[in-house]
């Protein structure tokens, strides 16, 4: 896509006027994804994302898979598949930790703090007393 790319004052007053708030999530995917410049806060612009394309979109695929992620909102390319996602990082930045329900049962019945769910909200507190959630 061949868009013009705004100038810094350009991305500066579409920023700050907030006419952005008005878009839908597509609206403001589609024009950010097409300019070289952030015009929104970087959290609207990933929740956007994600609401457009209808799944989570991981940060590192904002900038080793930007053309991606337009073909994909555009309809010219299909989601990528997890392998392909984690295949962007760089083999040396690349770090994945498995937990097996084994490994988080372990890790359950070691640990010292439980999460509690009250009136109060969820919260973690020491001790066993608590109530368990089941993360698997």
């Amino acid at each position: 896509m061949d868009e013009r790319q705004l100038t810094e004052l350009e991305a500066i007053h579409i920023a700050e006027s907030g006419v952005w708030k008005d878009w839908t999530h597509r609206q403001r995917a589609e024009f950010q994804l097409t300019q070289n410049r952030l015009m929104m806060p970087f959290g609207v612009f990933h929740e956007a994302v994600e609401k457009a394309l209808g799944r989570p979109v991981w940060t590192h695929e904002f900038g080793l898979n930007h053309e991606g992620l337009l073909r994909e909102l555009l309809g010219d390319a299909p989601p990528p598949t997890m392998a392909e996602i984690i295949a962007l990082i760089p083999t040396e930045k690349l770090m994945i930790v498995e937990v097996t329900d084994l490994l988080w049962h372990e890790h359950d019945r070691a640990c010292t703090m439980r999460m509690v769910r009250d009136e109060q909200g969820t919260r973690f507190v020491p001790g066993s007393e608590g109530n368990h959630v089941d993360m698997t």
